[in-house]
């Protein structure tokens, strides 16, 4: 097993040219475009998306609770909404955690 990798911080300035996990091959269809608009507005209420650069697979998305869009009563916390790691090396998904 190699421990070569690296977390990109996906950020509204570059998630254009990294992605967001979602609809990655299909960069050109019309729901890349709608998930890129909806991605790009969660940013502004501080949703920040942590991945792994190809060829591992994987990102954790987390936001202010108050902001979650699951039936929480989490303010004043970060709430952790979608938790992928498509992978069977359970060291990788420890180091995203600990990047939140």
């Amino acid at each position: 097993m190699t421990n070569k990798y690296e977390i990109i911080d996906v950020r509204p300035s570059n998630v254009s040219e990294t992605g967001f996990f979602c609809f990655m091959s299909k960069r050109k269809s019309e729901g890349f475009r709608r998930k890129l608009g909806w991605v790009r507005s969660r940013f502004d209420e501080g949703m920040r998306i942590k991945m792994l650069k190809l060829p591992e697979r994987g990102f954790i998305e987390y936001l202010p609770g108050e902001y979650a869009w699951r039936a929480v009563d989490a303010k004043g916390f970060m709430f952790i909404h979608a938790p992928i790691l498509r992978m069977r090396r359970r060291l990788f998904w420890r180091r995203l955690l600990k990047k939140v």
